[in-house]
């Protein structure tokens, strides 16, 4: 089974119950695939103070491109391997 929904799911129960507010940002669906995650991830990069990413040795999946996206604009970028 997927890791993203493991570690989604997992990291949302964390902060549910240490009452730390989750931000949810979802592809806009009438948009065209694949710009529409690209805006999303571009989204990621602008909200977060801080990324923590799993490193899955793909620079060009959706998680390489939201970490390049995240550095651009100077944030933090914890890769956990």
């Amino acid at each position: 089974f997927p890791v993203t929904i493991w570690v989604d799911s997992h990291a949302r129960r964390f902060a549910n119950e240490r009452k730390i507010r989750i931000v949810e940002i979802k592809p806009k669906k009438y948009m065209k695939s694949p710009e529409r995650y690209f805006e999303r991830n571009r989204k990621i990069a602008d909200v977060c103070d801080i990324m923590i990413a799993f490193d899955r040795k793909d620079l060009h999946s959706g998680t390489g491109m939201t970490i390049r996206e995240a550095k651009k604009r100077g944030k933090e970028v914890k890769i956990i391997q």
